[in-house]
């Protein structure tokens, strides 16, 4: 991201520069002088628009629902990054990130969930693999936790 913001910074400057050098120049680049500025506005405009920074707000609220539930125990998570990652998710031992690929192999998936006691998918990734494998290993979906975006699982065995 700094390199391309660089480079439209860079890019920005010099049509800048190419506009005050057009100001006495007859044609075409008269009129494109007067068009620049509103089609620089409603690119950048349309451009915000399409911005969707992926927005974590369930992952957080699922971290707190974790911390409140007074235990330190392990935890197994898709998307970690989502919970704010292991600068706030340290307290859980072990932690292990867990990809929607491990849980098509049962014995890689119980070796990574060995020591957790609650593992964390995406919907989609819990309805595709994650309950069989994880019903299979021991995990029962934790009633308490209501997500849109997350499935939570707790161990029972």
């Amino acid at each position: 991201m700094p390199f391309l913001s660089i480079a439209a910074a860079r890019g920005f400057l010099r049509a800048v520069a190419w506009i005050r050098a057009s100001a006495d120049a007859p044609g075409w680049r008269r009129w494109s002088r007067e068009l620049f500025a509103p089609v620089l506005l409603l690119s950048v405009l349309h451009d915000m628009g399409g911005w969707r920074l992926v927005r974590s707000n369930e992952g957080v609220r699922l971290a707190q629902y974790l911390r409140a539930s007074g235990s330190s125990s392990g935890i197994a998570v898709q998307d970690l990054w989502r919970l704010g990652g292991r600068p706030y998710m340290w307290q859980h031992q072990p932690l292990v990130e867990v990809s929607p690929e491990l849980l098509t192999d049962t014995d890689a998936a119980a070796a990574a969930v060995a020591g957790t006691t609650w593992v964390a998918l995406r919907s989609r990734t819990a309805r595709t693999v994650g309950d069989p494998v994880l019903h299979s290993l021991g995990f029962e979906r934790d009633d308490g936790w209501r997500g849109e975006d997350y499935v939570l699982y707790v161990r029972t065995k």
